[in-house]
Order: C-alpha cells, then structure tokens, then sequence
C-alpha cells in the first residue's frame, strides 16, 4: 500500500522517496552505500526546503504509523503550525484520527505517545524540547526542517538525516516559484516604505521582515503615511486574525520581525522585503514567496547590498536588479552589447602590427648584440 493512497494528497516523486527513506531507515531495513545494514535508527531529520511539502510527508508517515497501531504526537514551536497540521490532515483525508498536537512549551505534555513528529526541528535542541523529550520518551521521533542549522551552533542530535532535492531544483521542476531578485543600496523602514511609494504597483501582497520591534513599528507608521494597509504580527498580536485578513485581502503588507519565518504560508504572496541576515533567517525568510500560485507567476525577493547571504547564492534568480539613481536596472547580460564585444575582440586580434622605423632600429642592434659571434643562438643575423 502506497504512503498516499486513500488520501487526497497528489504526492510527488521525491515526497514518495523521503517517506521510504524514513521508514526503511527506521525500521532497520535500510542499506547504505557500503552495502551494510545499520541499527535502527531512533530518531530521523528530513531536510527538505519551504514549499516541497514536509507536512504531507510527515502525515504519510503517520498514517502509516497509526495504522500500525503507532500513537502519534506532532510538536511545534507555534500555534499556527499546529493549526495548519491539523487543518491539512483533515483537508487531504490522512487517516491519524487521534493524534496529539503538543506545544513546545507545554509543561505538562501527554505520555500517550510513540511516534513523535517535531516541526521545525531546528528548535529540537533547546530545553523546552529537551523536557518534551524527557516526559514523553517516545518510541521514534522524526524533525522537520528546512534549515537544520542554528547559529548559537547547538548541535540537533538526531540518528539519521534525509535528503533529496534542494531549492534550486524544485525551481527547475516547477515545484516551487521562479523569483526576481531586487538589490538596494540600504535596508530599512524609511528605505522600505519609500520603494512602496515610489513603486507602487510593482510589490503586490507582502511581507516586510525587521530586526526590532521599534523598527516594525517605524516601518508600520511609514507604510500607513504612503497610503500601505499593514499591520504588526509580533507576540503580543492576534497573529490568525491577522493572517486571516492578509490572505483575504485586507492587508497588503504584514510587518515581522521573525514570526513569520517559520510556518507561514500564503500562496499569493508577491514579495518579501529581508532584513539584512545570515544564511539560516535569511533562507528562511527568503522562502515563504516561493509556493506557487497562478496569478503570481513570478515572486520577488528584495535584499540589500550589506547581507551576509544574497539569497541567489542558494538559488538562481529568474532576473536580477539594482536600485541605481531612483530606477531598478536589470543585471542581466545585454545580448547586443555582448555581440558589440566580441566583434571588437575579433577586430583587435585580425589588426595587423606595423612598429615604427626607429623602434625596428633599435630592434635589430639589440638582437646582433644578443646573437654574436660568440653567441650564435639560432643563426638569426
């Protein structure tokens, strides 16, 4: 029996090779490259990135698991991505009726649990999961993620890891959105709010990420003076309600600081504005405009000249642009000024040399000098 059948999940290839993976590597069947069998392994990461559907994956997983008679729990470090687990196992039709959402801060959670699904398990190493760990011991666990990386370097202490296709080709395949990158010469709320001025009909719905709240909020009152509907999700917010009216329409830009990072979703999604980061938010952050969605054929992505990760070193963009003297100039190769290039090449190398008659003077007594009777070199006078 198939890992999807009897859902209304329609699974891709790679979906249907992480969730063998997992199983055979958890159950002991798997065989690695050196032809050996290793131990059954306890706990399993798959690494996959924003968009290639690690939610539908880990429900197969599930569903196979319960039918096994298997209890299942699913953690997670937000509300939102309990709620958006459950909302898919019920809307694809995966049979795990029972199962337990837990947050990652629960100080009590349940002990009827044998196989443990952590979500965004790059979070797996801190003492808040430390103590779901230790309450619940369960039989397997297996971590989500699409950047299992931190940058306090604690280690994710999981058995195995699973991987199968990168951002760049989930591009390629058309799993994920094409983009356009935007580079400006500085990053801020001011900076922010006047590229929605100056360029109002270019960004459609999106999401501005910050570092501080005080600059989400400068960001905020910017945005509303050029005439931007917007709101702030922070933790203080009613951040469903605000994300039920982005994606109804009510909203065009919601301002963040790193909530949205993880977990979020909007298929409309146009555009994302990314504070200037290290890899791990910046691929994050980059990564919530990618899922696709018919009338936003193409999403963009707008950074910085200063940020440590231009996010076209993890993917190539569809084009390229700078912000130069107020305009957005595409750094794509001009074909007529490249051919204009190579003509002038071939021009220089077809010209024919002819030295001065003094420089052929000087020339030839230099040569005579060099090539003497005592030195006759290759009888060249």
């Amino acid at each position: 029996m198939g890992y999807f059948d009897g859902t209304r999940a329609q699974s891709r290839d790679y979906q249907e090779r992480l969730c063998a993976k997992a199983e055979t590597m958890l159950d002991g069947t798997w065989t690695a490259r050196d032809g050996n069998r290793p131990v059954a392994a306890r706990s399993v990461l798959i690494e996959s990135p924003t968009g290639s559907g690690k939610t539908v994956v880990a429900l197969a997983l599930a569903q196979a698991a319960a039918r096994r008679g298997k209890r299942i729990g699913w953690v997670a470090m937000r509300r939102n991505l309990l709620k958006q687990a459950a909302g898919m196992r019920d809307s694809l039709g995966f049979d795990v009726p029972n199962i337990r959402m837990i947050s990652m801060f629960d100080q009590d959670p349940p002990r009827d649990v044998d196989w443990l699904f952590v979500d965004e398990a790059q979070h797996d190493s801190t003492d808040s999961m430390a103590r779901i760990h230790g309450v619940i011991k369960p039989e397997k666990v297996i971590g989500l993620s699409a950047t299992p990386y931190r940058t306090d370097r604690a280690r994710l202490s999981f058995d195995r890891t699973i991987r199968d296709v990168g951002i760049h080709t989930l591009i390629a395949e058309g799993w994920l959105s094409q983009f356009d990158h935007f580079t400006v010469p500085k990053y801020g709320p001011a900076e922010v709010a006047g590229l929605f001025r100056a360029f109002p009909d270019r960004w459609g719905k999106s999401v501005a990420f910050f570092l501080t709240l005080d600059d989400c909020r400068a960001a905020s009152a910017a945005l509303t003076e050029a005439g931007v509907t917007n709101d702030i999700v922070w933790a203080g917010s009613d951040r469903d309600a605000q994300i039920d009216a982005f994606r109804a329409g009510g909203l065009q830009v919601l301002v963040s600081m790193s909530i949205l990072s993880e977990g979020f979703d909007a298929d409309d999604l146009q555009t994302v504005f990314v504070r200037p980061s290290s890899k791990l938010p910046g691929v994050q952050m980059c990564g919530r405009v990618l899922r696709l969605h018919e009338g936003t054929p193409v999403k963009q992505v707008v950074q910085c000249q200063s940020t440590h990760h231009p996010f076209v070193r993890t993917a190539p963009a569809r084009t390229s642009y700078m912000l130069m003297d107020g305009e957005f100039r595409s750094l794509a190769r001009n074909e007529r000024i490249d051919a204009i290039a190579r003509q002038t090449a071939d021009l220089v190398l077809q010209a024919r040399v002819v030295l001065p008659n003094a420089l052929m003077v000087k020339r030839g007594r230099g040569r005579r000098r060099r090539f003497g009777r005592d030195n006759p070199g290759d009888g060249t006078p």
